[in-house]
């Protein structure tokens, strides 16, 4: 059987396939038509596939699925049938053949597998009846394999089976040891370096993973090592292992692309305010952290006379400098998002651009897209406009700034804010009064938002404090002030105006942002526990679930564990149903404020400005030509950038917590746990507010002696200690390392003295 005939008929499904951290018997998938994720248990359905691989997969017949496990192991085969072992051992009622890629074959006489879409909308409806029970799969073929496959990092770890005398551990607990056959002469000589030198730390190396290249006598890939990063534990290491393992690419820009860039001193030219309203005379400025230097959005507010305000959203006209099927589009398009790191930023554009040409500096023209509204007192909007226009920002204000102001500062003289620079004869009292007329209007728009049926979800966000030479020395909370609510308002009311006037532009080639609602079966689950520890969760939507949340702030991560990821989706791929924003309870929704740092806002710039001028075309909107500008193209874009944006955002996580985890280990800090899962005798999970993390707490870390999770009191425990769902405990937070010696997360132990002293 064909696989991509397969795959046409509903014979065998698209997926990309997840990897249990803890054990690797277990992959996982996720299908949009069932409730649950399916299993893939075993190396014998599981192939040669590895995470996130997308695979093709063909769902087993009923009677080899699985009852999941109520403590949340591993999920036990139906009774009355064989055992797991055996079934594998079998390969159950499927016939296979060993594929080219070393992935499993289906016998196309095999009748019990799921053979259609109408048999997996039949499959979806049992596991809806009986949501204990979860649909298996084994994997067919690697349709197309994961990029950090070119680029993995990890250790080298001594194998005495090994031909080089190592093996290769990624970094990533998911992705299994390795072997490997050959080393670098770099790698050798780090090798003898860091025996000589480096105590328990183990090099870090770069490796690539093949597909079809497989240690079959081992049962495991085979890697090749490529270069040498560092040693474990060691910032800059870890952090270019981060970089390398989601190709995040930081090097320098090409000439080819540089080339693009406006030669000489770059100014507006008569041309430009030829076709632009001209609004360089508007009080317009920015509002932006105090160390921001890509400044792509501004605002403006004028009171009308008849009690009216007219207020602008201002962005950067990235798309006038990236023009269409340039060597600087196509490099945007393939970074597709900046990473921000603690030390620097890796930018989507050249800093020519991006903090020069194109932000919104005070006192200097520069070409906008903008959109302004008449709205009345309460936020309502009363008429819009958008266009291409010129400005020239008259002040960069920090949120503490504007936060200053809404606390009621009539100036800056009582703070210890630096002075605000102020361009084009404007005052700084005008800029107060402006700052306060656009924080009553948000107010009314924020509420409005939430009246609707919006959803928020605030976690905790740390961010490391670095001193002169770039080494971590604290860690601070990332606080969202009145202030970020103000901007963040009116980019929101932006991007959904953007998103109607695109989507009805082009009905089958609108770029936007939905944002799918979470799985009933998930969210009943999650009602249901919280239900037995007192606490009531109304998810019938999202602003049932808002309104529920300000009742329940101990544990916000058991709420946002049932959510959905937000996605790029261009709207010929999906009925209209599914362009939906859930949180923000929008039907339209998109990237409009953030060219600098986004290119699908590049790519609904170009949608919007297209729109305005009649256009009917996407290939001609998006100014591309033949098949790379069709909404078809316009959905893989979408892909990408979905991935990139996942890609970004694991490598910022994962390098904030190397530095937070450097701070902890030399000063381990005291908080307040909640637990938010009790898995078995033996541990717990429990949610750290001040980290805004969940960890997994053993209990030896409860106290002395063998102690266990009971669900009834035990007279003698000479330390009782009653742990329900949401129970508090104290807890002293340090670090743990791996085997190579690098910091591997967070670890608690039960703190019986003294005050909280949480972040």
């Amino acid at each position: 059987m064909a696989v991509q005939g397969a795959l046409k008929k509903g014979q065998i499904f698209r997926a990309k396939i997840r990897f249990n951290a803890y054990n690797r018997e277990q992959a996982y998938a996720t299908f949009p038509d069932l409730p649950s994720d399916v299993l893939i248990q075993g190396s014998e359905c599981q192939g040669h596939a590895l995470e996130g691989d997308e695979v093709a997969l063909q769902i087993l017949p009923q009677p080899q699925w699985v009852f999941n496990s109520r403590s949340g192991g591993t999920p036990g085969p139906r009774s009355g049938g064989r055992r797991a072992a055996d079934r594998r051992a079998s390969r159950g009622n499927c016939p296979v053949q060993e594929g080219c890629d070393g992935a499993l074959q289906p016998d196309d006489t095999q009748r019990s597998c799921l053979a259609s879409r109408s048999d997996l909308l039949a499959a979806a409806a049992q596991l809806r009846a009986r949501p204990s029970l979860r649909a298996t799969a084994r994997v067919v073929q690697i349709l197309e394999p994961c990029p950090q496959r070119q680029g993995l990092a990890g250790t080298l770890r001594v194998d005495s089976a090994s031909p080089v005398g190592y093996s290769f551990v990624p970094s990533a607990s998911a992705w299994p040891v390795m072997s490997l056959n050959t080393l670098p002469p770099r790698v050798t000589k780090a090798l003898a370096k860091s025996a000589a030198e480096a105590g328990q730390h183990e090099v870090m190396v770069l490796a690539c993973v093949p597909v079809g290249q497989w240690d079959e006598a081992r049962g495991r890939p085979q890697a090749r090592a490529l270069d040498v990063l560092g040693l474990a534990g060691e910032l800059q290491a870890e952090t270019c292992a981060s970089l390398r393992s989601w190709a995040v690419d930081d090097a320098p820009f090409s000439r080819a692309v540089t080339a693009c860039l406006p030669k000489g001193r770059w100014r507006v030219r008569p041309a430009d305010l030829a076709c632009r309203r001209d609004l360089r005379g508007a009080r317009i400025f920015s509002i932006d952290p105090p160390t921001a230097r890509d400044l792509d959005d501004a605002l403006s507010i004028e009171a009308q006379t008849d009690g009216t305000w007219r207020v602008g959203v201002h962005i950067a006209d990235v798309s006038h400098f990236v023009q269409p099927g340039t060597a600087l589009d196509e490099e945007a398009q393939r970074r597709s998002t900046s990473t921000y790191l603690p030390d620097r930023v890796i930018p989507m554009l050249p800093r020519a651009l991006c903090e020069e040409l194109c932000s919104l500096n005070a006192g200097v023209e520069r070409l906008a897209f903008s959109v302004e509204w008449t709205l009345a007192c309460d936020g309502s909007i009363l008429s819009s406009w958008m266009g291409r226009t010129v400005i020239r920002s008259c002040a960069k204000l920090s949120y503490l700034h504007a936060q200053a102001f809404i606390d009621g500062h009539l100036d800056l003289s009582g703070t210890d804010l630096p002075p605000v620079e102020i361009a084009g004869g404007h005052s700084l009292e005008e800029i107060r009064q402006d700052c306060l007329a656009l924080h009553r209007l948000a107010l009314g728009l924020r509420a409005a938002r939430f009246a609707a049926g919006a959803l928020r979800l605030d976690n905790t966000r740390l961010w490391p404090v670095l001193d002169d030479e770039g080494r971590p020395v604290d860690v601070r909370v990332e606080v969202q002030r009145e202030a970020n609510r103000l901007v963040e308002e009116f980019m929101l009311l932006a991007n959904r105006s953007v998103a109607e006037r695109v989507a009805r532009a082009f009905p089958d080639g609108a770029l936007l942002r939905c944002h799918p609602p979470p799985a009933p079966e998930a969210v009943a689950l999650l009602c249901a526990r919280l239900r037995e520890a007192g606490v009531e969760l109304d998810g019938a939507s999202a602003g049932a679930l808002h309104r529920s949340l300000l009742r329940l702030r101990e544990a916000p991560g058991m709420v946002t564990k049932p959510m959905q990821t937000a996605q790029y989706i261009c709207t010929g791929d999906c009925e209209p149903a599914r362009w939906r924003h859930y949180a923000l309870a929008a039907a339209h929704y998109t990237h409009f404020t953030s060219p600098i740092r986004r290119y699908p806002d590049v790519l609904v710039h170009r949608l919007l400005d297209a729109a305005l001028r009649g256009e009917t075309s996407v290939a001609a909107a998006l100014g591309y030509k033949k098949k790379k500008g069709s909404a078809r193209w316009l959905g893989q874009a979408a892909a990408h950038a979905n991935e990139r944006k996942a890609a970004a955002k694991s490598v910022q996580e994962s390098v904030v917590q190397l530095y937070v985890l450097q701070v902890l280990a030399e000063r381990p800090r005291a908080c307040t746990a909640v637990v938010t899962a009790v898995g078995g005798p033996r541990y717990l999970d429990v949610y750290l507010p001040a980290f805004g993390q969940e960890i997994r707490l053993h209990t030896e870390g409860l106290g002395p002696g063998d102690r266990a999770v009971r669900s009834e009191w035990d007279a003698s425990d000479r330390l009782p200690l009653t742990l329900r769902l949401l129970s508090t405990l104290p807890l002293i937070i340090s670090v743990v390392r791996n085997e190579a010696g690098s910091y591997s997360g967070l670890a608690g132990h039960l703190w019986v003295a003294g005050e909280d002293q949480s972040l």
